[in-house]
């Protein structure tokens, strides 16, 4: 072989390892670009995730707090209606004043606290 040969055989090595390499770091950014793809992807379910349990935590609480209210409206109304019979009671009673002050001491003590 003349060294022409040789010369030729060395640069198509050469070239050939370079290309090699250069395929080789093409792969490598193929394969990172769709690992950072597949990251934000993974990103964006577990955001929707979150959105989808904040918005399911919001309406079990505004459901809970509906509930509350409702009960309270049911004690006071059962309150209300209690103070108005005993009210009653007291002006059907034979003595107004006795009544009237058990039951004006009953109340500003409950009112009081």
């Amino acid at each position: 072989m003349t060294p022409q040969h040789y010369r030729a055989t060395y640069m198509a090595n050469v070239t050939q390892a370079f290309g090699s390499i250069f395929n080789t770091v093409i792969k490598s950014a193929d394969l990172l670009t769709n690992g950072v793809d597949s990251t934000h992807k993974i990103m964006d379910a577990w955001n929707s995730n979150a959105d989808t349990y904040r918005q399911e935590t919001i309406k079990r609480n505004k459901i809970h707090l509906e509930e509350l209210n409702e009960k309270l409206a049911r004690e006071a109304a059962i309150s209300s209606f209690k103070a108005h019979r005993e009210i009653e009671e007291m002006m059907t009673s034979s003595d107004d004043s006795e009544l009237f002050n058990q039951l004006l001491q009953k109340y500003s003590n409950i009112i009081g606290k």
